[in-house]
């Protein structure tokens, strides 16, 4: 990425110029046009709970960028945008959820001599082991949509349509699951 001094963000020259013309042919209209993409990319990222969503639409902006330069056929452009920014928002809550699950262990995970790099990759295993439900569950309930955990955990609850504190159980459940499961393996010793 190309961040400027300020902190703005602008994708390679060629390739802005690219998604530019193609989002009119009018210099000033596709200015205004590309100004308008970035602020719903931000929006549709906002929405969804991300800690960065500026960042989020900047990096989608440039994959389409480089798309568009590398010949793909993004027509129609906006559908295609938003299509690149929920391939991008899976691929950041993937690794949120990793880090979140990871954070949620930390006490366990102090160490040297590649012993944190054993335990993560145990601690993935662990998880890729519980049913997905399970899996789904600890990974929304540390890390899904919501700006805090409570408010978080109130729309998990809801969306399940469980009560607060029957979540807080499951999760509390699955928690100590995957404890157990990094305290009997013996690659995260």
């Amino acid at each position: 990425m190309d961040a400027k001094p300020d902190g703005s963000y602008h994708p390679p020259r060629p390739a802005l110029d690219g998604l530019r013309a193609s989002l009119d042919r009018n210099a000033l209209a596709a200015a205004r046009e590309y100004e308008t993409l970035r602020l719903r990319l931000i929006q549709f990222f906002d929405q969804r709970g991300a800690d960065d969503p500026e960042s989020l639409a900047d990096e989608t902006i440039e994959r389409v960028a480089q798309d568009l330069q590398d010949g793909e056929n993004v027509e129609p452009l906006r559908s295609y945008c938003f299509g690149a920014a929920q391939r991008l928002w899976r691929e950041a809550a993937s690794q949120s959820a990793r880090q979140a699950v990871a954070e949620m262990l930390a006490p366990s995970f102090a160490g040297a001599n590649g012993l944190q790099e054993r335990r993560t990759a145990c601690l993935e295993r662990c998880l890729m082991d519980l049913p997905a439900e399970s899996r789904r569950l600890i990974v929304a309930y540390y890390h899904g949509p919501g700006r805090t955990p409570s408010e978080r955990q109130q729309l998990l609850a809801r969306q399940l349509g469980l009560s607060e504190e029957e979540l807080r159980r499951r999760a509390l459940r699955i928690r100590d699951e995957i404890e157990e499961r990094l305290r009997r393996d013996p690659m995260a010793r």
